[in-house]
């Protein structure tokens, strides 16, 4: 691992160190949305540094300035694009925010990569976070696919999205 993987990695960590996702600490989830860009075969360096740091400027008091300090201008800019926009609701923050992502192929790459690490979390720990995933991808994909671009990923989201909860969780009873 790169030196600027690695002080991302530990910036990460002891930014959101209080932090949890799910019953481990949130750096599980930043290892996860980096693991799903090395899967997808994504090697380039900025993208795989903004995936440590994606949810910093969101969740901590850490500031793009800090980002763009430490790992430069296209490092902040990723994160920047995909740190959600202020809004009312969780619809308001997305069509602020999904504009600017769009406006990069590099930021979409980086938020399919957040979305499919996510929806695999839902899934394999039966999470009903996935139900609120399948209710907004239409309108995800509308915002962010690009005809002939991230073709593989949009499969696997596709495959993950077709993903039937366990009658349980539908019903909320075993």
């Amino acid at each position: 691992m790169s030196l600027a993987l690695q002080a991302a990695q530990a910036m990460a960590a002891l930014a959101h160190k209080d932090q949890k996702y799910g019953e481990h600490p949130y750096t599980k989830h930043l290892a996860d949305v980096v693991g799903v860009l090395k899967r997808f075969r994504v090697t380039d360096e900025d993208i795989l540094t903004a995936g440590w740091l994606h949810d910093i400027v969101e969740d901590t008091p850490t500031t793009l300035n800090h980002i763009e300090i430490m790992f430069g201008r296209r490092v902040s800019d990723l994160v920047h694009r995909v740190t959600n926009e202020a809004g009312v609701n969780r619809k308001a923050r997305h069509e602020l925010t999904y504009p600017k992502i769009k406006a990069s192929d590099d930021a979409i790459t980086l938020k399919l990569a957040d979305r499919i690490a996510n929806t695999e979390e839902s899934i394999s720990t039966k999470a009903d976070i996935l139900k609120m995933y399948q209710k907004e991808y239409p309108g995800f994909r509308k915002e962010l696919y690009k005809p002939g671009s991230h073709d593989s990923m949009w499969r696997h989201l596709d495959f993950l999205m077709s993903h039937e909860p366990e009658p349980f969780e539908r019903s909320g009873a075993w």
